[in-house]
């Protein structure tokens, strides 16, 4: 038998999903897909409000399993994604350190020729 904690919490669960627009149904299979147990689902449904439950249509937990298909087979192997190239470094970085360089030896070069000129 399961916690009545578990159960109410279920319940909570399933309540809140249908006050934000999930038809009971759909909750259901959601906690179903999560592991919980049919007996644990449709006791905590049982503790819902008659407004909440009465649209609800309880099919076995054997009818939300897909049936598995083993005539699908891909037609062609699927395309192999490219690798993508490697970014080289920005380019524009680069020349603006040179230029930054450049000026910066200009202005040494100027400043020693106006110190040696006086």
């Amino acid at each position: 038998m399961s916690n009545k904690e578990d159960i109410e919490g279920i319940a909570g669960g399933l309540k809140n999903a249908i006050e934000r627009g999930a038809n009971l149904e759909n909750a259901r299979l959601t906690f179903i897909n999560a592991g919980y147990s049919t007996e644990e689902i449709d006791e905590a449904i049982n503790l819902l409000p008659e407004e909440l439950r009465k649209s609800v249509k309880i099919l076995p937990a054997s009818s939300f399993q897909a049936p598995l298909r083993s005539d699908l087979k891909p037609e062609k192997p699927l395309p192999e994604i490219p690798k993508l190239a490697k970014k080289k470094k920005s380019t524009f970085k680069t020349m603006l350190l040179l230029i930054a360089v450049i000026v910066f030896i200009l202005m040494i070069t100027l400043l020693g020729v106006m110190f040696l000129s006086r």
